[in-house]
């Protein structure tokens, strides 16, 4: 199999997978995770770097989404909080 093929697998998929009613823009977010978590793995050595950069793009995919769903706080608030942390 080529790289184009595995590609296309890999794309065609990740789309079936996906729930009826999706939309065109979760489609494109999820093949563009997809597309940095490979990009990220293809610098990776250990199986243990592998686990810290899934865990890292995991946590990324849930703060976009609180942002997306107004999850946030003020940047006081967060400069207040990273204070009370270095303490």
């Amino acid at each position: 199999m080529t790289a184009d093929m595995t590609v296309k697998y890999q794309v065609l998929k990740a789309v079936e997978q996906m729930p009826q009613d999706v939309t065109f823009e979760e489609v494109m977010e999820r093949l563009y995770f997809l597309y940095k978590v490979d990009q990220g793995l293809k610098q990776v050595v250990t199986f243990e770097e592998v686990m810290e950069r899934l865990y890292f793009l995991y946590k990324v995919d849930q703060g976009l989404k609180q942002v997306e769903t107004g999850n946030t706080i003020s940047q006081a608030e967060a400069t207040k909080q990273i204070k009370i942390w270095q303490e």
